[in-house]
């Protein structure tokens, strides 16, 4: 087991055990289900339960700071992908263009199946598994190009559009990818070596280093150190001393 979920699940134990402990002292749980008791059996229509709960907790997270928040099903599958810097599919990196709608992409991830399948930054994906990605959002079209490694998809892709906007005559490539455990990197460089690495020192500066973090995750630190100890051993060879 990751150490992180091994944290994660003693920490559920220790707060289960002090609300055991302190098993509804100021009443607060209590009342709350009598509230939803209430509601089950005076409200004019059913009401689902779980979505009450889920509702009840927003609010309650609400009330903390701008970075906490209640989550579950599809953003926590999302969130735990995040942290664990690796996910089942195909690896791209998309946005939603706002006029005419659509789903462009920002960049395949490197050494990813989608990399691999040829598919380029700015390309549109125009439908997955024929079905038209138009109208999808954002979070519906990671959902379809996630999934269980080894499983395949069938990505209808568009070159990128250019100011005369959709071209009906521009061609549209239907490219079959084969989803796999896709590794992300948090921490990049200035830019991409010839072997896929990243080099640090900044082009036309190598006095100077570029290091960017773009999210934080279980590697995060692994990354980081890596990343530092290659720019010292670099500056190092050529005659800098390493100095920072």
């Amino acid at each position: 087991m990751p150490k992180r979920n091994l944290f994660v699940l003693l920490m559920m134990i220790a707060v289960a055990a002090v609300a055991w402990l302190a098993r509804d002292r100021a009443g607060h749980g209590r009342r709350f289900a009598e509230v939803l008791g209430a509601i089950e059996r005076s409200y004019l229509e059913p009401v689902d339960q779980q979505r009450l709960f889920n509702a009840a907790m927003e609010g309650v997270f609400s009330t903390l700071d701008e970075h906490s928040a209640f989550i579950t099903g599809d953003r926590r599958d999302h969130l735990e992908s995040l942290l664990d810097q690796e996910f089942g599919g195909v690896g791209l990196e998309l946005i939603q263009a706002e006029a005419p709608r659509g789903i462009v992409v920002v960049s395949p991830v490197y050494g990813g199946p989608a990399w691999h399948a040829g598919i380029a930054a700015g390309e549109r994906i125009v439908a997955i598994d024929g079905e038209a990605a138009q109208q999808m959002t954002i979070d519906e079209a990671l959902r379809r190009l996630r999934g269980r490694p080894g499983t395949r998809v069938r990505l209808s892709i568009a070159a990128p559009r250019d100011e005369r906007g959709l071209d009906a005559a521009v061609p549209i490539r239907d490219v079959v990818v084969t989803r796999e455990t896709v590794t992300t990197e948090s921490v990049l460089g200035d830019r991409r070596r010839p072997d896929g690495s990243w080099e640090w020192l900044i082009e036309g500066e190598p006095a100077a280093a570029l290091v960017r973090i773009t999210s934080f995750g279980e590697r995060t630190a692994g990354e980081l150190t890596r990343a530092l100890e290659t720019v010292a051993s670099r500056r190092a060879a050529a005659g800098d001393g390493g100095r920072s």
